[in-house]
């Protein structure tokens, strides 16, 4: 039985001759990617509390050794490695060199965001069992709750014009959509992209999210990676080979069109029509 060519919307972003290619495995928890400017992809691994950097050679090493059990990174403007840690709740910025200052402490957070102007957004857990899961907006070292009420908040990336900030709900079918405003608070708060689940379930499993230039979003769920437009629907879902769940993706590599899939304990790549946005 021989695949087929997919959907006109999925050959937009697929190599039709090309597949999923093993990039690593054997880690814990791989997850949490984020890419710099060179296309190198750093990603946090908790369970052994590593980070580590995929280089363009396509091999992963450690980055961080000792990690405060990260649970994810962003690559800020200079290059600058961010992570969040859930467990000791510290937010750290590391140089080229893997050495580390920290930048925030109080703050539990899952995912982190950099920014080109040096601010970070941060999702992490409710503070009461039953209030919704906040999301922080850290300047300056102070973190500053800017939205409340998702009920897993994830994943989060900003658009390439970085007018709107796109939120995963882990723990549902959608994705939130916010209007940043000039003073870093969020405004217009709405459920918007719509994850594909199975008909008996209302949860997709959405973690890490990140954008194309070419406008598509592209979400990490219990199906593979789903393709979203930019007014919302889902075009196209990339399974990987074993149909494992993807906890992490991310668009890398020296020219910005690699995209990588992170499943806990291995790492899948494949090259796409579509361009990471970078730092």
């Amino acid at each position: 039985v021989k695949a087929g060519a997919s959907a006109p919307r999925v050959r937009e972003v697929i190599m039709t001759n090309e597949g999923w290619t093993l990039v690593a495995e054997g880690f814990a928890d791989a997850r949490g990617p984020a890419c710099n400017a060179k296309g190198e992809v750093f990603f946090a691994d908790p369970g052994a509390d590593k980070v580590y950097r995929l280089g363009l050679d396509g091999k992963a090493a450690v980055f961080l050794a000792n990690a405060d059990h990260a649970s994810a990174v962003s690559v800020g403007p200079k290059g600058e490695v961010y992570t969040v840690s859930p467990t000791t709740g510290t937010v750290r910025c590391c140089d080229e060199s893997g050495a580390s200052r920290v930048v925030a402490e109080g703050v539990p957070g899952r995912y982190v965001l950099a920014r080109p102007d040096g601010t970070l957004f941060i999702t992490g857990p409710a503070e009461t069992s039953t209030a919704g899961s906040r999301l922080w907006h850290v300047k300056e070292g102070r973190a500053t709750v800017v939205a409340s009420g998702l009920k897993r908040a994830t994943g989060l990336a900003y658009r390439p014009d970085q007018w709107l900030l796109s939120v995963a709900d882990g723990d549902s079918k959608w994705v939130y959509s916010f209007q940043i405003k000039d003073d870093d608070t969020l405004t217009h708060q709405e459920r918007f992209f719509w994850l594909h689940v199975p008909d008996w379930e209302d949860d997709a499993g959405a973690e890490s999210i990140c954008y194309a230039q070419e406008g598509q979003m592209l979400v990490a769920t219990r199906l593979g990676i789903q393709i979203c437009a930019d007014d919302g629907p889902t075009q196209g879902i990339l399974p990987v080979p074993d149909r494992a769940r993807v906890i992490g993706v991310c668009l890398g590599g020296a020219d910005q069109n690699t995209l990588f899939a992170f499943c806990g304990n291995k790492v899948w790549k494949r090259s796409v029509k579509l361009h990471g946005i970078g730092a």
